[in-house]
């Protein structure tokens, strides 16, 4: 019994704590293109994917990328909202012009992708940034 508290013990410590980007498991890479092409064999699975960010404010989001026809919708929680990474894609956003116009803001995104048939809605429930680049971030 006393062999399975400290086992038990030792699992809770190693586990990572849910909502901190440091420990989410890293995604499949995967090329927007790639993505969408065929939304419906990715959904549900955590993608890391590469692009550009386009828009105003944190709530309407677009990843894109120049050879891509279309873009996935970025999606944060409140709880990673508040996380650095996130902090400083947002910074970054608002400086200069409003959003994205004047300058190309791009990087790695991380998280769960959903989509719907309905109204093709392609989003990913991003809950890490790295690899941020912004003339101005």
């Amino acid at each position: 019994m006393r062999c399975l508290l400290v086992s038990a013990a030792v699992l809770m410590y190693l586990t990572p704590q849910a909502g901190t980007s440091e420990t989410k498991i890293p995604g499949e890479e995967v090329s927007l293109c790639e993505v969408v092409k065929a939304p419906s064999k990715y959904s549900g699975h955590r993608l890391s994917i590469q692009g550009i960010v386009l828009g105003e404010h944190k709530e309407r989001l677009i990843l894109m990328y120049p050879e891509c026809q279309f873009g996935i919708l970025l999606s944060f929680s409140s709880e990673v909202q508040r996380q650095p990474d996130v902090q400083m894609l947002f910074r970054a956003i608002r400086r200069g012009n409003p959003g994205t116009t004047d300058r190309d803001i791009s990087g790695r995104f991380t998280g769960e992708f959903s989509y719907s048939e309905e109204g093709s809605k392609m989003i990913l429930q991003t809950d890490k940034v790295d690899h941020l680049k912004s003339p101005k971030a």
